[in-house]
């Protein structure tokens, strides 16, 4: 009996290594994981939103942005979300610029851009565009997204828009949170809503 615990505990001790060497993505995997998702913030979507996001998430996905109950959404509700950036920001575009990998989880930092169609989560509608960054923790499970830990800062895209629809800007402290790129767009960036006296 003690020889045949001594065979099963061996066999686990050699198993959980090859089941952890299963989960850890080369980069080349990651991209291809995390590619048709990031396309879904690319205006416009080709395709059914809904189908889509059954490609490429697992069923009992979660979208998280803290820690809170309340602070995840599944993927019925992602897909009523994503799907609705179409008629928000329709010219929404989405850009990776760096990915980390570790095992099964890819760190995703990235460039959001748009022009917002209305008003953008309360604040008025000024047709002015906007540049975020954007960091995202997606967890992958069987090929899929299963998980994505989130930060956009959307505040600063709909409060540095207003801030440009009016004659004036108020001064700003030293170091400022907008400034006017050559296109009229204004980047957001930092914690604090100021902006740089132009």
């Amino acid at each position: 009996m003690k020889r045949l615990v001594e065979l099963v505990v061996t066999a686990a001790m050699l198993t959980i290594p090859a089941a952890a060497s299963a989960q850890t993505l080369t980069e080349a995997q990651a991209r291809a994981a995390i590619a048709p998702w990031y396309q879904l913030f690319n205006q416009p979507v080709q395709g059914d939103m809904k189908t889509l996001q059954e490609q490429i998430l697992t069923a009992d996905y979660e979208s998280c942005w803290g820690y809170l109950p309340g602070d995840c959404w599944g993927r019925e509700t992602s897909i009523k979300v994503v799907g609705g950036f179409a008629k928000s920001i329709p010219d929404m575009k989405f850009d990776i610029k760096e990915i980390l990998v570790a095992g099964d989880r890819i760190v995703v930092r990235g460039e959001v851009t748009g022009t917002p169609a209305g008003d953008l989560f309360g604040v008025p509608h000024t047709g002015k565009s906007f540049r975020i960054m954007a960091i995202d923790i997606q967890t992958i499970r069987d090929g899929k997204i299963a998980r994505t830990y989130h930060l956009e800062n959307w505040l600063s895209a709909s409060f540095c828009a207003a801030l440009t629809s009016r004659s004036g800007l108020p001064k700003a402290a030293a170091g400022g949170w907008g400034r006017r790129s050559p296109a009229s767009v204004w980047e957001c960036s930092g914690t604090l809503p100021t902006a740089v006296e132009t």
